[in-house]
């Protein structure tokens, strides 16, 4: 027992230090288009069709965490104000309606993830801000899509966590004996320091108070959206609506300003 508790322990010391010292795929070229090391967010911006297509690289640590959960939505917001709204609607007061219900709407999500963060709930704050959101116009038209491009190195402890799940339900259904269902137990153990040091790498929350919502945000982050990072959408028209006798010059020029949302009202819950 002695010598398998200390094979395990070294097995998991070696994959560990494979794990911190292998550089992400991103970094070598695989994968991203554009990288941007002096900011914490590194977005693309480009329009496919009538939908604006937001894409970013996770950071690799966020020491600031409420500062940079704070900073991810500007950048989008000024790309909408002062890019071209025409994927917004099929006329220009209906764009601009939309395109400030969509401001409201980031600004809306930006109040959440900071609140959460004042409140020691970083995790939960980052898997907030970091959602694949779909903003849908009318029925199901697409406006707005923000996604977190995920590295094959991102990705790798939750494919391998899925691996050994699988290899461990298949080996239970025919019958290979529990004993050697331990050779599982190492790798199990590195991926769970591997995803521990990632989450301690973007801030502080480890000390949350909230330790259900921390771990819950946590396994969303950094595993279950590893694996199929599944959209949310939200429906400008059911949520928020500008107000009818606001004119179109008057709405550009608020919306340039930035002050949108004196125009804009909410009548749903995020």
């Amino acid at each position: 027992r002695t010598n398998f508790a200390s094979g395990c322990a070294t097995m998991q010391r070696f994959l560990c230090s494979l794990a911190c010292r292998a550089p992400p795929l991103h970094r070598v070229g695989f994968g991203c288009r554009r990288c941007n090391t002096a900011a914490p967010w590194a977005f693309e911006f480009s329009t496919h069709g009538d939908k604006v297509l937001v894409e970013y690289d996770l950071p690799e640590e966020l020491p600031a965490p409420a500062v940079a959960i704070d900073s991810f939505f500007q950048p989008i917001r000024d790309h909408i104000r002062t890019g071209p709204t025409e994927p917004f609607g099929t006329s220009a007061l209906e764009s601009l309606r939309n395109a400030a219900c969509t401001l409201q709407l980031l600004n809306d999500i930006r109040q959440q993830a900071t609140q959460l963060a004042d409140e020691e709930r970083v995790m939960e704050a980052i898997a907030l801000t970091t959602t694949n959101w779909k903003v849908i116009r009318g029925v199901d038209t697409e406006i707005l899509s923000i996604t977190a491009r995920r590295s094959y190195w991102d990705r790798a402890p939750a494919w391998a966590g899925m691996a050994g799940l699988t290899a461990a339900v298949g080996a239970e259904s025919v019958g290979v004996p529990e004993l050697y269902l331990l050779i599982l137990v190492p790798g199990g153990l590195a991926i769970n320091e591997i995803v521990m040091q990632r989450t301690r790498r973007w801030g502080e929350h480890m000390k949350s108070p909230y330790m259900y919502g921390m771990v819950k945000a946590a396994f969303q982050h950094q595993i279950s959206r590893m694996l199929h990072d599944t959209p949310r959408a939200v429906n400008l028209g059911k949520l928020y609506h500008v107000q009818r006798d606001v004119g179109l010059e008057e709405l550009r020029e608020a919306i340039i300003e930035g002050s949108e949302g004196r125009f804009v009202e909410r009548h749903g819950h995020l």
